[in-house]
């Protein structure tokens, strides 16, 4: 058990700079991704594409991703795909049969410890009426908001804030073996939500070795 955030990946089929999470090439074979995904499921996509024996794996102990294949390969990233995996360069790797990032993978955070408040109702409606009674009435924010605590390394808080993990949409762990989403009759499921903010970063321990912030996520309704 433990609790862990995911982004998900950006991409609209292509294998441009511009898409800055989209694709890799293993071996001399393109992985693309066709839109965007959770991490997790768009390892399953990217994978596929590569076939046969490739795999990519996540490593706790390096906080980063393994590539590998039955045979030596050249693994080369677009854009800044390397850095969504824990790799400090996109080109370079080559001659082995497996790579393992050697830096944080700013697409996924094994985070200490995660305490979370029930959904609350995030949607809104501002009435205003004016001396002729002609009113305007704007509705905004149909979404649920999830409010987070989130505890982590000193290493994990040095790169989180500018990591994809708290900006744009992601994926909440709130227990990493629940991989069902949450729902009234599983709420110890995985949310995907959008970040609203990240805020009140503080730190604990004697050598201050332990860092929190708060973390606001907004859910769209369906």
């Amino acid at each position: 058990m433990g609790s862990r955030i995911e982004a998900w990946l950006y991409s609209e089929g292509s294998k441009t700079v511009m898409e800055a999470t989209s694709s890799f090439t293993a071996g001399g074979t393109d992985a693309i991704l066709s839109g965007p995904k959770a991490i997790d499921d768009a390892i399953t996509e990217l994978v596929a594409d590569i076939g046969g024996a490739f795999g990519i794996t996540w490593r706790a102990a390096s906080n980063a991703y393994e590539f590998d294949d039955s045979g030596a390969f050249t693994l080369t990233f677009t854009g800044n795909m390397h850095k969504v995996f824990g790799f400090s360069t996109p080109i370079g790797h080559t001659g082995q049969s497996s790579y393992t990032g050697d830096q944080q993978a700013l697409g996924r955070y094994d985070v200490l410890k995660l305490e979370c408040n029930a959904l609350e109702d995030g949607a809104s409606v501002d009435l205003a009426q004016y001396r002729h009674q002609r009113a305007e009435v704007l509705a905004f924010g149909n979404v649920d908001l999830y409010r987070a605590r989130i505890y982590m390394t000193q290493a994990q808080a040095t790169s989180f804030l500018a990591s994809y993990c708290a900006a744009g949409k992601v994926r909440v762990y709130q227990d990493s073996d629940d991989t069902t989403a949450y729902s009234a009759t599983n709420p110890d499921g995985y949310i995907d939500a959008w970040v609203v903010a990240v805020s009140d970063l503080t730190t604990d321990g004697i050598t201050e070795e332990v860092v929190h912030c708060s973390m606001v996520l907004a859910r769209p309704r369906s």
